[in-house]
């Protein structure tokens, strides 16, 4: 049966903030393309930061979307070097903490009431991209850091199973309970033969309100259910409805059956539901994360609600191991 947890506010005070006992590993993963992976790993991201929490983004596909994303955001033309595929082929001599790029996105008011703009910070590299000269406080901000994907992530050695939660286990050296990892993941991906897979302890499963993509759920629980014979402990966090477009009566109608589908199992749907926004593929092509950027009271208001609830599933999860 599903266990519903309550959301609530009470992780948006630094006080409030849960303490993690380790860190949640979430692979955000869907079986069929289009679903939304790299949207939702971005913005769920984005809200975490909003919330407290310090994420790391893990680019785990050969599109390297999520790192096309930050690497549209401070205007660089060339694919990040220091990828996670340089870690996977190093054999231990090279040190995740060397590929990790800090990012803070900022909105800021113009000049003379003009309209607000943007700008991206990266930190601590020799990139560093300088903020604007500006005289007014940043009305809006969120960081996130990056491990870049790489687009020949597929020829790697992918022998050694424990090479990215090895990585991951060393970006969290020294734990504080604060951090949260979210691997945007490739839909090819296969037990056997990636390392992804077993670096998790957590699955997110964004599906549309398609026929196309809710037949790619079976795959993906017959798959986690494979990893977790082999010894991994990797939990089904839940699976939401994403870029729902309330305007068209059929993604409704799909998005109830399935709710109905779900219930008196043990497959977990959130609450939370991302709907429909015109506005996502323009912050994109900015690289301006959800909150910073000004999409819709409605999309901000879904991605703040997935990110409480996502919260609260893992709080019950850590409670369990603790």
């Amino acid at each position: 049966m599903q266990d519903r947890t309550t959301v609530s506010d009470k992780h948006t005070k630094e006080e409030d903030l849960y303490l993690f006992h380790e860190v949640p590993r979430i692979l955000v993963w869907n079986f069929k393309g289009g679903a939304g992976k790299t949207s939702t790993t971005v913005g769920l991201a984005s809200a975490l930061n909003v919330l407290g929490y310090r994420v790391i983004v893990i680019d785990c596909d050969a599109q390297i979307n999520s790192s096309l994303y930050f690497q549209q955001g401070i205007g660089r033309a060339q694919p990040f070097t220091g990828t996670l595929k340089d870690y996977i082929d190093g054999c231990g001599d090279v040190r995740a903490k060397d590929l990790l790029r800090t990012f803070t996105f900022c909105r800021t008011p113009g000049y003379d009431g003009s309209k607000d703009f943007f700008f991206v910070t990266e930190e601590s590299t020799e990139e560093t991209i300088p903020a604007p000269d500006i005289d007014k406080a940043v009305t809006r901000q969120c960081t996130i850091s990056l491990i870049p994907g790489d687009l020949n992530l597929g020829a790697s050695d992918f022998s050694d199973l424990g090479t990215v939660k090895r990585m991951i286990e060393e970006l969290a050296e020294d734990y504080d309970g604060k951090t949260i990892v979210l691997c945007d993941c490739a839909p090819q991906l296969v037990p056997a033969s990636n390392p992804v897979l077993f670096a998790g302890n957590r699955l997110l499963v964004p599906t549309l309100a398609s026929n196309d993509s809710i037949y790619g759920i079976p795959t993906v629980l017959n798959i986690m259910n494979e990893v977790r014979e082999a010894g991994v402990d990797l939990k089904l966090l839940g699976l939401f409805i994403n870029n729902l477009d309330m305007r068209e009566a059929v993604p409704k109608e799909l998005a109830v059956q399935l709710r109905t589908a779900v219930q008196g199992t043990d497959t977990y749907l959130f609450d939370a539901v991302v709907r429909h926004s015109a506005s996502v593929e323009k912050a994109r092509s900015l690289g301006i994360v959800p909150l910073v950027y000004e999409f819709g009271k409605d999309y901000q208001t879904d991605l703040v609600r997935l990110a409480l609830e996502t919260v609260n599933r893992l709080v019950m999860f850590d409670k369990e191991v603790c």
